[in-house]
Order: structure tokens, then sequence, then C-alpha cells
């Protein structure tokens, strides 16, 4: 009988050792929390797993994530538009999901500062010079009269607890915060300039980005992390419930914090994980007005959403339900 229990539990670990070898790891540089909801509903709720994938988000400032991309030290980067100067300056970068359509980005400011117009002479800390947070500020501040090259002064200090920790420290005067760190300055008595949320702005964030070689070496690998995280983004927009304690266990926030995030989210985030030609245009814009890009590239130089899309209507068709 103790040989026969022995045989049959070698074949259990026989049969077991090819499904746990089959989990791949991926790795996906983020530039932070705020647009990785998607990624972090997916882990939680196994999604990934179910596609025998093993995702690690790995957090860098943008520059080095696009870099690292590339160069293919990570399989993908949820660094939205961060990712437009990289393309539109020649590297072979393509975005394939958007989780964001809106910026979760505000600018806030020493309680002494009380409107825009006080922000000049001032230093501004945004994540990097020329990536999305940056351009859009250069945009809103041109609208309300002020030259960024020439009345402020606009700094790159990396991640976004940089930022809030110059903004304390009085390094600088003012700085673009995504959630939590924009809930913190908030109670601590920072005031709030501007809501990238209110302005009239697109942002393709916390979606997928890649490298084209990559893309097209491993079509079935893109499918698979591309149906996992779409399904994590929808479960996210339509569980109030279910997402809010993934929100504060996963992305380390207070349950108050979470909610709040939770309910900004549901203005900004895409109904399918992809947004429309127009909206494509509109999100390369302030990208192109500061490299002084005067043409507009041809979208499928930047952007394929075909495969969110296909997957999108394969989980309609088959009935899946977040």
């Amino acid at each position: 009988m103790p040989r026969v229990i022995a045989i049959v539990l070698f074949g259990i670990l026989a049969l077991a050792t090819p499904a746990l070898s089959a989990v791949r790891t991926i790795h996906v540089a983020i530039p932070g929390q705020p647009y990785v909801v998607a990624f972090q509903v997916a882990r939680a709720r196994g999604y990934y797993l179910q596609e025998n994938l093993n995702v690690e988000l790995v957090q860098m400032p943008v520059g080095v994530g696009v870099k690292a991309t590339v160069a293919g030290n990570v399989e993908f980067a949820a660094m939205g538009s961060a990712l437009f100067s990289a393309i539109l300056g020649g590297m072979p970068l393509k975005i394939v999901m958007s989780s964001f359509r809106r910026p979760l980005f505000f600018v806030y400011a020493k309680p002494e500062i009380r409107d825009l117009s006080q922000l000049k002479g001032k230093k501004i800390g945004v994540p990097a010079i020329g990536t999305a947070g940056h351009s859009m500020l250069v945009d809103v501040l041109r609208k309300h009269g002020q030259d960024s090259g020439r009345d402020v002064s606009m700094l790159g200090l990396g991640l976004t607890a940089t930022l809030l920790q110059a903004l304390i420290g009085g390094v600088i005067d003012a700085a673009i915060l995504s959630p939590p760190y924009s809930f913190i300055a908030e109670e601590a008595g920072y005031r709030r300039l501007i809501s990238f949320l209110d302005e009239d702005v697109i942002f393709p964030g916390g979606g997928i980005g890649a490298d084209e070689s990559f893309l097209r070496a491993n079509p079935s690998l893109v499918e698979q992390f591309t149906r996992a995280s779409l399904k994590g983004h929808l479960y996210a927009r339509s569980n109030k419930a279910g997402t809010i304690p993934i929100i504060a266990r996963q992305m380390r926030m207070k349950q108050t914090y979470a909610a709040k995030y939770f309910d900004l989210m549901q203005r900004a985030t895409t109904a399918d994980g992809s947004i429309d030609p127009d909206e494509q245009r509109k999100a390369l814009e302030p990208a192109l007005r500061l490299r002084r890009d005067k043409e507009m590239p041809p979208l499928d130089r930047v952007f394929d959403f075909s495969k969110v899309r296909r997957i999108g209507k394969e989980l309609t068709e088959s009935s899946w339900r977040p």
C-alpha cells in the first residue's frame, strides 16, 4: 500500500510540474501607482494567473522606464503619454491599451500662493521635462497668460513621492502631484491650483506600451497580458465594493484615500481600454507643441488599439462579466 501511495503521489507531482513551470514572469515599468489600478486588480483577482502569467510592477522614473522597455529589460511600460516624446523622437514603441483618458494630475502650491498669477518667479516640480505632466502644465499656464520659459522655473524631479518631499521641504514652491500624494498635500494645507481633470486635455495613461519588435515576436504573450489587464480594468470600473479594498491594499493607501481615488477614477478612465482617433490627436498635441513639431504624425505610428478592442468584443460575446 505505501508503494502504491508513493506512485500516485509521484504521478500527481509529475502532472503538476509542467503547469507550474508554464507560469511566466513578466515585468512592467510603472512611474507610480495612480494609473496602474487595472494591473493591481488583475493580479488580486487572479486574471494574470489564469493566463499563466506572474506580473511584477517595477516603479521607475519615466525616462528610465522608456529606456528599459526599448532595451528589453522590461516587457511592457505603463508610462502612458510619457511614451509620446520617445515615439516622436524615433523610438520603436507602440501604445496598445489605455486605461485612462483624463489625467489624475493636480498642481499643489505653498498655502501663501493663492492663484496661478502668483506662480511668477516660482519653482515648480514636474516628473520630468518633456513628459505629459510638463507639457500639459505648459499649456495650462499659457492659457492663463504665463510663459513657462520666462515666468516660472520647472524642475524635473522624478517620482511623485520625491515631488511631495521637495514641496514640503521648501525646495520648490509648487508641484504636480497625483494620488495618494495629492491627498496628503491637501491634508497638510497646501493649496490646489490646478486639477487637470477639469482641463480640456486627453491623457492616455495606465495602459500598455511596448517595443514594436517585442510585440511582433510575442503575439501570444501580448494577447494574454492584454486580456488579463483589460479584465482588471473592466472590474475596477464596475465594482466599487470590490475595488476599493484592492486599491487600499495593493497601492498602500488608507481606506479613505482609496475611496477618493475610486471616485476620481470614474471620471478619468476609458470604457474599453482605448481612445478614439480624435482623442488620440488631442492627446498628442501638447507633446507636439513642446517639441515644436507642426505636423501630426500618422496615428498608427503611436497607437494600435486593435487587439484590446477585439479582446473586449470577445469578452462581451462570451458573456464574461467582471
